[in-house]
């Protein structure tokens, strides 16, 4: 045996019987009563959890959540996907009923439910990005959220920007028919996330309160990853100013109050655009992300970790085997692999090693609410380390169970969790002359 083969053997050992590692590895746990119910699988739990929290945004109903449930065998991935996918078909379908017949407000509210629905259906998808269901089940959520975007008033508005010699997708909610500058909160989102879902969990919330809300699809996201073929990238700066720069053109923006919010891997990316443009007022990250790599190696036991720097054949092999039969590290791994452009999994962990805020959190000078949930497994003690190193005007906001906002993102409290950093957003607006 020689010496690949016998440490790729020990570090193989090692990842099977370190349990956390194992057994919760990239998941936003759940330890929570509600999640705990839904399915023995902790990713299953959370997953139905975050379909379900979009009730508070209407975009979501409790029992057609709960039919998806019922159906789906625990751990089985393509239940997973007909169950959901069940729903997010029949209303749409209902949608265009009432759509034909000039009922509105109900194709709208069909329309959004129905992309909830379809884009939970391929969440697990990502483990196989050559899964052609991906791409058919996002078209149809993104088209479901197109036609619903339509129906409001004021509609939102669906805007194209130049970003290298394609576009980005950005979805633009105005808070109000007239043309009066508003404050506008600009929303990143994170690993696995998309515009359209911004906008149920955050924009709606934020129209609200008399923001404006922007929501956009970045390279390794979204429309931009699935239909396009961008990849993330760590220079987020290169993403972010060409945003900017379109928002501060609208005469509906005031141009003293943007806001930049980032939420999950957004934690990174959003804290990134600060530090390059001066035009943006405030900065929050929920949760905050100093340093990817340190992050996810973290979750390594020191034998992988090992390998991954001296010897990635065996790292590949070890992790390969200890991926087989967890649903969740194998989604995480291999929609990593995908979104960063990695042809193997040590590829995955070692593109993550820009993405750190080392030499420029200095650099950041706005007021910055920083949000900790306290039962987020990925990225666990980022918020904390992201915090100390800021220099800039600052608060850190732990979620915690006692509120039900525990789990990553506030998934399942998004009601108190939009209570707490509007109210802060607004707040210091408020500061802000003009």
């Amino acid at each position: 045996m020689n010496r690949r083969d016998f440490l790729g053997i020990l570090a193989l050992g090692a990842l099977l019987n370190f349990e956390s590692f194992n057994d919760l590895a990239f998941a936003q746990v759940n330890t929570s009563l509600q999640g705990s119910e839904l399915f023995t699988n902790k990713e299953f739990s959370y997953q139905a959890l975050r379909a379900l929290s979009k009730t508070f945004s209407s975009c979501a109903d409790i029992e057609e959540c709960f039919l998806a449930i019922k159906s789906i065998k625990d751990n089985d991935t393509n239940s997973w996907y007909e169950g959901w996918k069940a729903q997010g078909d029949r209303l749409y379908s209902l949608a265009e009923e009432y759509y034909s017949e000039g009922f509105l407000v109900s194709a709208k509210e069909s329309y959004l439910r129905a992309s909830n629905y379809l884009r939970t259906s391929g969440f697990f998808l990502g483990s196989n990005p050559k899964d052609s269901r991906i791409f058919d089940t996002y078209s149809r959520s993104r088209s479901s959220f197109v036609k619903a975007a339509s129906l409001f008033d004021p509609k939102i508005e669906s805007v194209e920007i130049q970003y290298q010699d394609t576009t980005i997708p950005l979805y633009f909610v105005k808070a109000s028919n007239d043309q009066v500058p508003r404050p506008t909160i600009v929303m990143v989102g994170g690993f696995d996330s998309n515009a359209e879902e911004l906008v149920m969990d955050w924009g709606f919330g934020a129209i609200k309160r008399g923001f404006n809300f922007v929501a956009f699809d970045g390279p390794g996201q979204g429309r931009a990853l699935i239909l396009q073929g961008l990849y993330f990238r760590p220079d987020f700066e290169k993403v972010s100013k060409p945003i900017i720069n379109y928002i501060v053109t609208r005469k509906d923006v005031n141009l003293k109050k943007i806001v930049m919010f980032g939420v999950d891997l957004g934690g990174y990316f959003a804290p990134r655009a600060c530090a390059f443009d001066s035009r943006i007022a405030l900065l929050v990250a929920d949760g905050g992300v100093f340093d990817y790599y340190s992050s996810l190696t973290s979750l390594l036991p020191p034998v992988a970790k090992n390998l991954l720097e001296t010897d990635r054949a065996a790292f590949n092999k070890a992790m390969a085997e200890a991926l087989k039969d967890n649903i969740t590290f194998r989604w995480a791994i291999h929609h990593g692999m995908w979104a960063f452009n990695a042809p193997t999994i040590a590829d995955f962990f070692l593109k993550t090693k820009p993405y750190n805020l080392k030499n420029i959190i200095s650099n950041i000078n706005c007021p910055t609410l920083v949000v900790n949930s306290t039962n987020t497994f990925f990225f666990k003690g980022e918020s904390k380390k992201f915090y100390d190193l800021l220099e800039c005007p600052r608060e850190m906001i732990n979620m915690t169970a006692s509120e039900g906002a525990e789990e990553g993102s506030q998934v399942g409290a998004l009601g108190y969790a939009q209570g707490v950093i509007f109210n802060w957003i607004e707040y210091h607006l408020n500061k802000i002359v003009g």
